[in-house]
């Protein structure tokens, strides 16, 4: 159970980084046009951030599994991230229900943002898997 809340706040914490950083950018680009049409969804913009990091952050459990394949374990936590992602965007606007090129646009935002953030969390694993390694070695020579 306490491995489960460690996921979830770890979510939560990773879906309010993405939100603060996807303002900031658009208030950088677009200026205070983007704040102001953010204003009155607020509440529930912060609360769909919180939910696609507890689905996109929090399903990264499935890698402390260790009956299934890494191939097996991706293949999860990436389905089900951006199956999260696709429904929280329909519920919550990220993602029109029209299904027009803005539609499609959003959903390949979505892969791409989960594709670049899984592969940093990849490489930093792999990294450090690989100094830890190193110091083993070194301590059993």
């Amino acid at each position: 159970m306490k491995k489960v809340l460690y996921y979830i706040y770890y979510g939560i914490s990773w879906g309010f980084f993405i939100f603060v950083g996807i303002s900031l950018i658009g208030y950088l680009i677009i200026g205070t046009e983007f704040i102001v049409e953010l204003a009155p969804y607020y509440g529930q913009q912060v609360l769909a951030s919180a939910l696609a990091g507890i689905v996109c952050a929090g399903s990264s459990i499935v890698y402390t599994f260790d009956s299934l394949s890494l191939k097996k374990q991706r293949l999860i936590h990436f389905s089900t991230g951006i199956t999260g992602y696709i429904l929280i965007g329909l519920l919550f606007g990220w993602i029109p229900l029209n299904f027009s090129v803005r539609s499609l646009l959003s959903i390949i935002f979505g892969v791409i943002a989960f594709v670049v953030i899984w592969s940093c969390f990849y490489l930093y694993n792999y990294f450090e898997a690989k100094s830890i390694n190193k110091k083993i070695k070194e301590k059993n020579i």
